[in-house]
């Protein structure tokens, strides 16, 4: 989509994607640990731009 603007978001894409999927099959704490890990590593910048993405997520 237009928000796949290189790999590197595409990649945030999917990540998110999973965890949405995963609300549903108990493994919510499995994604927010692997999330937390990525979290400390982003470039802070992006982290802001994927936090506002992920909350548009769950507004649809």
């Amino acid at each position: 989509g237009i928000l796949a603007l290189s790999i590197e978001v595409a990649k945030w894409e999917i990540l998110l994607l999973m965890r949405l999927i995963s609300y549903g099959k108990g493994m919510n704490f499995m994604f927010n640990t692997l999330l937390y890990q990525l979290e400390k590593s982003a470039d802070p910048e992006q982290w802001r731009f994927l936090k506002k993405y992920e909350k548009s997520l769950f507004l649809l």
